[in-house]
């Protein structure tokens, strides 16, 4: 489950979110580079809402961080990010910006590296009132996979 609300500081829900995604990857469950970037962004934009310290700088990267979620969906379906058929079209990319960051997405091979710098490109127009990320990634080493015809991070 992926937290948004309470009283846990946005260092924890985002902590707390990464590990939930990555441990989702770890059952077997496909995690897609949109459901990702939703997830995290989604925490990220509540988070900053939620603060004390609402002002126009958290107001400005909680909207930044909204349209991430919503771009990230959309570049992933117009290059067909996720799309596979057998597991060597599929990579990990760490997608870590001031919008998200990405403890490893599983993404098709030929599309990683436009994926990535989109999001990124993305990320320092729109996200540049936001703090840097300062969580790490759990330890774990996630393998890509095509199931299904889609790429996924276990």
């Amino acid at each position: 489950m992926l937290l948004a609300h309470g009283t846990m500081p946005r260092a924890a829900i985002l902590r707390w979110n990464a590990l939930s995604i990555a441990a989702l990857a770890m059952v077997g469950c496909v995690v897609t580079p949109a459901e990702e970037a939703k997830g995290l962004a989604r925490a990220a934009a509540r988070a900053a809402d939620e603060s004390a310290d609402a002002g126009p700088v958290a107001n400005a990267c909680a909207e930044g961080r909204d349209g991430y979620e919503s771009y990230a969906a959309q570049i992933s379906d117009s290059l067909g990010a996720t799309n596979c058929m057998d597991d060597g079209d599929c990579r990990i990319v760490m997608i870590d910006n001031l919008c998200n960051q990405g403890c490893g997405t599983a993404v098709a091979a030929r599309v990683a590296s436009t994926f990535e710098q989109d999001l990124d490109d993305y990320a320092s127009t729109h996200c540049d009132a936001c703090p840097p990320n300062t969580d790490s990634c759990p330890a774990l080493e996630l393998l890509a996979y095509c199931t299904g015809g889609v790429c996924s991070a276990h």
